[in-house]
């Protein structure tokens, strides 16, 4: 649980105005199973003022997982600098244009950082076990997550959808606007050069588990489809060529359930933040509002919802290009968005759906500690998923081929 040379990590956040750290005390934040790609810890911080007055600050630290095969899957020494660079220079950036057009914070949804490295050694270039990532706690902000089992709400949803309208639209204006600054301070952090590169046992043990699905549910005519098509998604991922313009943009690549942190009043969700920034890409958006409806909203709402949440995302993208004036925005058709969103649900979307289902419905009993993964992550069987996960996958491939996506 140590972060080796804590007091570098803060120095030009926290130790300022005669501040001095003290201590730091760190403990595992999530559960097994919450979290694959990072190793999320609790953190306390003791630090002291100029008159000697102890202060506690409460940290969430990101380090990265052990090496092995989350260490390969994940691509940690990519994800890791690309996450840095979203906080660093990406939200600034963003939201330096937002005041231009008089919003003084117009990405407000993100936790706040405290310091940030990719090794202890301020010369390398290369991450390495010491990688490290400070934010802010927003649990202590009453900041939660709902149940992944069971997915968001009506209220929840809408709340989300208006934020990632937000994060993709923005960036969109930028980029008309000021096409300089984009490629300059956005751009790089949006390269695709991740390469996700499962075990072939894994994707042959999960395609096992969704076979038999299908053939319960009666839907074994659509799995020669899936296998031909697994293991293209896989190799076409590095490259991803289908980028389309106008609405092309920044998106998230795994905005699901547990990326997504809501402050509740009453029980009533009022606002959300969104974590997680690995996995930045430049794509077109409907990947991410796929990805987060089909994986991530609750089965009986989603089941008569789907059509509703698209048109009030939609609605609410284009409202926020009016807003920054964003020029030419009839080219933003809602019919031109729907084909495009055709296009990436059967090109990408259905396999990055049907994986991510494994580990938001794996059984937190069954789920395993990232340490002790070094070789495989391959322990799907139908008994240790959640009996949701069943529901998911036949309602996925039900609608898709109801829409003629497969």
């Amino acid at each position: 649980m140590e972060i080796k040379s804590f007091d570098k990590l803060i120095v030009n956040s926290l130790l300022k105005d005669g501040k001095k750290y003290v201590s730091n005390e760190c403990k595992n934040l999530l559960s097994n199973g919450e979290n694959y790609g990072s190793i999320m810890l609790d953190v306390k911080v003791t630090l002291t003022d100029k008159d000697g007055n102890e202060e506690v600050v409460n940290c969430v630290a990101k380090t990265c997982p052990p090496k092995g095969i989350c260490w390969m899957i994940f691509n940690v020494p990519y994800t890791v600098k690309k996450e840095i660079a979203f906080y660093q220079t990406v939200i600034p950036t963003l939201n330096n244009f937002g005041k231009t057009h008089g919003i003084d914070e117009i990405i407000p949804f993100f936790a706040k950082t405290y310091g940030s490295r990719i090794s202890l050694d301020p010369n390398s270039d290369v991450v390495d076990t010491d990688a490290a990532l400070l934010l802010e706690n927003m649990k202590l902000k009453g900041y939660g997550l709902p149940d992944r089992f069971i997915g968001f709400n009506l209220e929840e949803a809408k709340i989300v959808l208006k934020n990632l309208t937000t994060f993709h639209a923005v960036p969109i204006a930028l980029k008309l606007q000021k096409p300089d600054e984009f490629k300059e301070k956005i751009k790089p952090t949006l390269a695709r050069d991740m390469k996700f590169n499962p075990p072939s046992d894994m994707i042959d043990n999960l395609m096992a588990v969704i076979k038999n699905i299908c053939i319960d549910a009666k839907l074994e005519h659509l799995l020669p489809k899936l296998e031909k098509n697994f293991k293209r998604y896989c190799e076409e991922l590095v490259d991803n060529p289908k980028i389309k313009e106008p609405f092309a943009t920044m998106v998230h690549n795994d905005l699901w359930v547990n990326n997504v942190m809501f402050k509740y009043d009453n029980n009533i969700p009022s606002k959300c933040i969104l974590v997680d920034f690995q996995g930045l890409d430049y794509s077109s958006p409907t990947n991410d509002l796929l990805f987060l409806l089909y994986t991530s909203i609750d089965l009986s709402l989603i089941e008569t919802k789907f059509d509703d949440l698209v048109k009030y995302y939609f609605e609410s993208f284009i409202d926020i290009l009016k807003k920054l004036k964003c020029p030419n925005i009839e080219q933003f058709t809602f019919e031109a968005f729907l084909e495009e969103m055709a296009l990436f649900a059967n090109e990408i979307q259905l396999y990055h759906i049907i994986l991510m289902c494994q580990p938001i419905y794996m059984k937190k009993e069954d789920a395993k500690d990232l340490s002790k993964m070094e070789e495989t992550m391959n322990s799907t069987t139908i008994s240790s998923l959640h009996e949701n996960f069943k529901k998911k996958i036949i309602f996925v491939l039900s609608n898709y081929e109801k829409r003629g996506w497969i």
